[in-house]
């Protein structure tokens, strides 16, 4: 997954665009006037099918096929509220809860067996944690992890509005 802003995007949801990919295990690369078409470009370049485009109240998605072809997805999480440190995020190793196979499926979502940390998706909420699994095995996690460090209030809604609308966002 390739991680970006909508363009003159705030530097808040820049840090959470860049937080957001860490966490889901993608790249994050700078907006700036960069097209749809180069940002497809580059994601194919990096092996990616999917782009996430942060907005300030929505993550929508771009299905991206081999031969950089293209497509807005029709569903959409709808960011409700959201906490991170952009400092404090680490990849997950997987996703976990009853909203689990909905996200994979929007972020193209591969597991990372190396990752010590997982994702719970479930009742609208998503959560990066210490799963319990990496607390018995005594791995270590960074001294400075702490709580929480990343979590949102979300809903899945399919997009309501012209396709076309969505060009160039």
């Amino acid at each position: 997954m390739l991680a970006t802003t909508s363009r003159y995007s705030p530097q808040a949801l820049r840090d959470f665009a860049k937080a957001f990919a860490i966490a889901f295990g993608g790249a994050y690369v700078a907006r700036g006037k960069k097209t749809i078409d180069s940002l497809v470009s580059e994601a194919r370049k990096k092996g990616h099918s999917r782009i996430c485009v942060a907005m300030p109240e929505t993550i929508e998605f771009i299905s991206v096929d081999e031969l950089e072809n293209w497509k807005w997805l029709d569903e959409v999480i709808v960011v409700k509220s959201k906490s991170f440190s952009a400092k404090g995020v680490f990849p997950c190793r997987e996703i976990t809860g009853s909203d689990s196979g909905k996200l994979i499926e929007l972020l193209d979502f591969e597991p990372d067996e190396k990752a010590e940390l997982e994702i719970i998706a479930e009742a609208g909420k998503i959560k990066l944690i210490i799963s319990d699994s990496d607390k018995s095995e005594g791995n270590s996690i960074p001294a400075n992890f702490g709580p929480v460090k990343f979590e949102m209030d979300v809903s899945y809604e399919m997009h309501k509005g012209k396709m076309q609308d969505r060009a160039e966002v």
